[in-house]
């Protein structure tokens, strides 16, 4: 168990750090999730439809945020192409 612990802590500020260079806000976080400010309308609805799994938190907190789970670096890897890709089409 301590293994998994370490593998998604270190995944998790991997992921912050990274969205952090890319001048992506997430909010620093203890828990197995980063609360990610979206640059893209929709983006909740625009990554799920590519299959990108995140939770709308727009009933809890100001519109443009959504959560994203820590997975494996494949997983959070995918998340980010993803994400991007949005990013550059929005522009």
């Amino acid at each position: 168990m301590r293994k998994n612990v370490r593998r998604i802590v270190e995944e998790r500020e991997r992921l912050w750090q990274v969205l952090d260079e890319l001048g992506i806000q997430a909010c620093p976080s203890s828990t197995n999730f980063l609360l990610v400010r979206a640059e893209v309308p929709d983006a909740v609805t625009r990554l799920r439809d590519v299959g990108v799994l995140v939770a709308d938190v727009s009933n809890q907190l100001p519109p443009g945020f959504f959560r994203v789970s820590i997975g494996t670096p494949e997983e959070n890897d995918a998340y980010l192409a993803r994400y991007l890709e949005l990013r550059r089409t929005h522009d």
